[in-house]
């Protein structure tokens, strides 16, 4: 007489052995590294990344125009001045990528992290350790004369903005040299010139977004309590020099403009501009070293 349980144990064994459980979900299933186009002069370039647990598409991640500072800074859960490696990683002409991942069913976002960093250590060679530095920090506090601030006339923290519509066209220098913003836009670059509109921040938030730009802690010691309409442009410093634009666009085509000014860096904008100062001061942070890393995957 047929044992009845023979049909289950064999569809037990016929199980996928490549399958990875939730305690092992350490790798993507399939991961396509790619670089990224090289930018157009006069153009702006579009970076960021969608999918991802936790998204609307948790088993697929995709990424475009990602340096390998921004992958290692999330990989690890990192802000940028927890962070410490090649100089070439921190330049504009630091190499970028496009990836293209499966993610394994079920994985969370803590499970993905560690995916994208044994990604970084099996593509890209990275070996890297762990300590403790002195950093510079900045505190943020209101200039000399007051703040020059526009409060917000939109009530309560501000709600996930709504993705705005594709560009049309290139991105364009407006009449004073630096990026137009189309609708629902809050940042454009142009080679190192930016402009940024926050709408409905407090300072808190507005020293969390200058954290970024300048790769160091900013506190915030204003004592303002309000929310604001934030607007700012500036010239990003690579090595520590700002670099005139080359060329102006204006009505689709492209003119020099010999006369163009450098531009204020971003210390002097926030001055200038919102009325409020920038105080370099030293701290100490927990930082992740990169000891080697490759500029080129391996091959996929």
């Amino acid at each position: 007489m047929p044992n009845s349980r023979t049909p289950l144990i064999l569809s037990i064994f016929c199980l996928p052995l490549h399958a990875q459980t939730a305690t092992e979900m350490t790798s993507f299933d399939v991961v396509s590294i790619r670089t990224s186009a090289p930018m157009v002069p006069g153009r702006g370039m579009r970076s960021g990344s969608r999918g991802g647990p936790g998204s609307k598409d948790p088993t697929r991640f995709t990424a475009a125009n990602v340096s390998l500072m921004n992958l290692i800074t999330r990989a690890f859960r990192l802000e940028f001045w927890e962070f410490s490696g090649p100089e070439w990683l921190r330049t504009f002409q630091a190499p970028r990528f496009d990836i293209s991942a499966n993610i394994p069913e079920g994985a969370t976002r803590d499970q993905f992290r560690v995916m994208l960093q044994n990604m970084l250590i099996e593509r890209f060679n990275l070996k890297f350790h762990r300590e403790t530095r002195e950093v510079p920090i900045y505190e943020l506090s209101t200039a000399k004369n007051g703040p020059k601030l526009k409060e917000s006339a939109t009530a309560g923290p501000p709600q996930l903005a709504p993705q705005p519509p594709p560009r049309r066209g290139p991105a364009k220098l407006g009449p004073d040299g630096f990026p137009e913003l189309g609708p629902g836009e809050t940042m454009m670059m142009i080679g190192s010139r930016a402009r940024r509109r926050d709408l409905n921040q407090t300072m808190a938030d507005l020293a969390t977004t200058l954290s970024y730009d300048l790769n160091t802690p900013v506190h915030d010691a204003t004592g303002l309590k309000g929310r604001y309409d934030i607007e700012l442009y500036w010239v990003f410093q690579d090595d520590m020099r700002a670099t005139p634009p080359p060329q102006l666009q204006h009505g689709g085509t492209i003119q020099s403009d010999p006369d163009a000014q450098f531009g204020p860096v971003l210390i002097e904008a926030v001055k200038t501009q919102l009325g409020l100062k920038l105080e370099r001061k030293k701290g100490k942070a927990d930082v992740l070293v990169v000891d080697s890393l490759s500029k080129t995957p391996s091959e996929n």
